[in-house]
């Protein structure tokens, strides 16, 4: 009989993610939403020429490089080490390969969005200006740089896929009751 809760206890943790993946998974999401939220809206609506958009791309780029910090962990832990759970079924083929293609997508475009941020703010010289001081405006010319056009590109891209994510979740978790939220959950025994 010890054996055999053993054996279970074994098989429910290793359908689970780690403390720390679990952990960084929700900052992750917090902070990509965040991210999302204040370029498609905040920074967007606000004009180059407006020195408050200065500290707010301070803000928007200091959590980009904390995501690009995470994210090495995230892509070490999917692609390198394969430690991730086996993922949870839905009970249908299209869903489970919709699944997939959602959660390769949420990393790879984070990813693109990390890039070609990095890009386009190396190309327009924002760091020297957002946290050097060197001029009190973005240069109009951000704009028109080909990273700027990929990162606002990809940022709605992300946007639907990240939607597409909370949908499955909210389909475990309230059409198919599997418990997907703990096993996503830091806070368990």
């Amino acid at each position: 009989m010890a054996d055999t809760r053993e054996a279970l206890a074994g098989e429910a943790v290793s359908q689970r993610y780690g403390r720390l993946h679990s952990i960084l998974h929700w900052i992750l999401a917090l902070l990509v939403m965040l991210l999302l939220g204040a370029g498609l809206i905040l920074l967007h609506n606000t004009p180059d020429s407006e020195p408050e958009k200065v500290q707010m791309l301070r803000g928007h780029m200091a959590m980009g490089l904390l995501v690009f910090a995470i994210l090495h962990y995230t892509l070490f832990k999917a692609y390198i080490r394969r430690e991730l759970p086996a993922p949870a079924s839905s009970g249908n083929a299209q869903l489970d390969l919709l699944a997939k293609v959602v959660h390769h997508g949420l990393r790879l475009l984070t990813l693109g969005m990390v890039v070609s941020g990095i890009g386009m703010s190396i190309m327009a010289g924002l760091p020297g200006i957002v946290f050097g001081g060197a001029a009190d405006r973005i240069p109009e010319i951000t704009q028109s740089l080909p990273p700027f056009k990929a990162h606002a590109l990809i940022a709605r891209i992300l946007l639907v896929v990240v939607l597409l994510h909370i949908l499955g979740a909210l389909f475990h978790a309230l059409v198919k009751r599997d418990g997907i939220f703990r096993r996503i959950s830091p806070f368990r025994r």
